[in-house]
């Protein structure tokens, strides 16, 4: 009995390590989207200072620079390449941060580990927010900063 409540109490973790494997699955498999590309073609190739200023001369494609993600990316293709899965690593971090605070404010509430599973199985297996964590676009950065915030504030 002593064996089962010891992995028990790791059941969030558990959780994590799969929703991480599958993003993990997720970001290798499936190919960037249009979105993406415009991030990779219109703002990354652009200098550093004209990503951070809105320097994008054409102002119809300006409104789809995530600035923070935007930098992530051109870090990411200096380092690894332009390749799809390497533009979506920072993701993959912020999905960690995000995971991590979110747990730590339920636990904040909640003193039952199945009911913080549980909690957490219904906050980060919604299909819209999973699909955040599975594209680079900056919504995935932003959620995980609302948790840091959040956390913080409580």
């Amino acid at each position: 009995m002593n064996i089962i409540k010891r992995y028990f109490n790791f059941l969030p973790l558990y959780l994590g390590v799969i929703i991480f494997i599958y993003l993990i699955a997720r970001i290798v498999l499936v190919p960037a989207s249009d979105d993406e590309y415009m991030t990779i073609f219109y703002h990354s190739s652009m200098p550093w200072l004209d990503v951070l200023t809105c320097g994008q001369p054409n102002k119809f494609w300006s409104g789809n620079n995530h600035i923070l993600n935007t930098l992530f990316v051109k870090l990411e293709i200096i380092v690894f390449g332009r390749k799809d899965w390497a533009i979506r690593l920072h993701i993959l971090l912020a999905f960690l941060v995000a995971y991590y605070y979110a747990y730590k404010i339920i636990q904040l509430f909640v003193p039952n580990v199945f009911r913080q599973t549980l909690y957490l199985l219904i906050l980060f297996l919604n299909p819209y927010l999973l699909d955040f964590f599975g594209v680079a676009r900056g919504y995935a950065l932003s959620i995980s900063g609302f948790y840091m915030a959040l956390y913080y504030l409580l």
